[in-house]
C-alpha cells in the first residue's frame, strides 16, 4: 500500500500537492479515475479517486474517511540537537519509522546550539510516516530548555528515563514496560551535567543504560526509541 498526503481538503474533494504530485504522476503513473489512500496525519485514512491532473495539484474525490484507531502509544523523545544538522535529519526520519509519537529538540547546559529548520524537518517527518503507513504523524515540539522538560513531564504518570551511563544503572530494556508511556531525554555529545542528572531525578526521572559501548546522540535516541517500542 502507497499513502498520499491530502495538504488540504473540503466537503468531499480533496488535493495533494508539492514533491508528492511528481511522485503520484511521472513515478507511478496514476490517472484520473484511478483510486488511491490519503491520509491528513491526523489519523484519517481516505478511500479518494482522482478527479483532475495538473504539474502541481491533483484533485481528489473523496469516496470514504476513516478513522484509524493507534494500538499503541508510541514513545516521547527528547533529544539534544547534534551539531551536525544531517545527523538530526537522519535522527529524525529513522525515530518516526520506528515508532515515536513525539519529538522534541532539548536544550542542556552543553547543548551545541543552532535553530531547527522547523519547515524541513516537518517534511522529513511526513514523507516518513508515509513510508511507513502511518496515519497519524508524529509532533514536533517547539525547541525546549531541559528545564522546561522536565517540568512538563513533572506531573506526568508515564514512565520517565535520562539516558546516562553508569556501571550500577538498569539497561532500559530491563525496566521498560512498552505497553504504558514514556518519555525519555537524550542529552549532548558532552552529556548532561550533575546538576541536570540531580534534577531529572528530583522530578521523577530515573537514570538508565542504553548500552555497553558509548554511542552518538543520534544512535543513542535511535537505540532509545527502538527499546521503547520493541
Amino acid at each position: 500500500m502507497i499513502i498520499f498526503y491530502i495538504s488540504e481538503s473540503s466537503n468531499q474533494k480533496a488535493f495533494i500537492s508539492g514533491n508528492e504530485v511528481k511522485h503520484l504522476t511521472k513515478v507511478l503513473r496514476k490517472k484520473i479515475g484511478d483510486t488511491i489512500t490519503c491520509t491528513d496525519g491526523k489519523g484519517t485514512r481516505y478511500t479518494c479517486q482522482i478527479q483532475s491532473l495538473t504539474r502541481d495539484q491533483v484533485q481528489l474525490a473523496i469516496i470514504e474517511r476513516e478513522l484509524v484507531q493507534k494500538t499503541v502509544s508510541g514513545p516521547e523523545i527528547a533529544i539534544a540537537p547534534p551539531k551536525n544538522k544531517s545527523r538530526f535529519e537522519w535522527f529524525l526520519e529513522k525515530c518516526v519509522e520506528i515508532g515515536a509519537d513525539r519529538i522534541i529538540p532539548l536544550y542542556t547546559k552543553r547543548s551545541e546550539h543552532y535553530r531547527i529548520n522547523v519547515a524541513r524537518s516537518q517534511n522529513i517527518i511526513r514523507s516518513a510516516s508515509l513510508q511507513s503507513l502511518r496515519f497519524s504523524f508524529p509532533e514536533l515540539s517547539r525547541e525546549m530548555s531541559f528545564r522546561d522538560v522536565i517540568n512538563n513531564y513533572g506531573q506526568s504518570n508515564i514512565q520517565k528515563w535520562i539516558a546516562h551511563y553508569a556501571p550500577d544503572n538498569a539497561q532500559l530494556s530491563e525496566v521498560a514496560d512498552i505497553k504504558l508511556g514514556s518519555v525519555i531525554l537524550i542529552g549532548p555529545e558532552g552529556d548532561f551535567t550533575e546538576e541536570e542528572l540531580e534534577y531529572a531525578k528530583d522530578n521523577g526521572f530515573t537514570e538508565v543504560n542504553l548500552s555497553a559501548h558509548r554511542l552518538r546522540t543520534e544512535t543513542a535516541g535511535i537505540v532509545a526509541v527502538t527499546k521503547l517500542v520493541n
